[in-house]
């Protein structure tokens, strides 16, 4: 192992990271409604957050609900429940990563970036 991390630090860091996915989802969405994107498009990523409504909607409303039946019934505190959460959250991506899939029609275009 490169770096020598303890579970408090990888928590923090996992934290951090679903902070950035939730922000970059709420950017996305965001960039959907401005009056610089064309109608177009505009409506095809809509399309493309619909469809992706309808899975995670439901699912972080099971997380939610399942974090707060944890919290009650075995009383755990908000650190290990955060910590206990937070992958779940790593679903948010899925809105900036389907707005870049959109905007470039294919997921090929991002993969070339990524590859370099």
């Amino acid at each position: 192992m490169i770096f020598n991390i303890d579970k408090n630090m990888m928590v923090y860091l996992q934290m951090i990271i679903a902070v950035i996915g939730i922000i970059t989802a709420f950017l996305s969405v965001l960039a959907v409604y401005s009056r610089f994107c064309p109608t177009k498009l505009r409506k095809k990523v809509l399309l493309e957050f619909k469809k992706l409504n309808f899975y995670i909607v439901p699912y972080l409303l099971i997380v939610l609900y399942e974090g707060l039946h944890t919290k009650f019934m075995y009383g755990y505190n908000n650190i290990t429940l955060m910590y206990a959460l937070t992958p779940y959250l790593y679903v948010i991506f899925s809105y900036s990563l389907s707005y870049i899939f959109t905007v470039d029609g294919n997921y090929l275009p991002f993969l070339k970036i990524k590859s370099i």
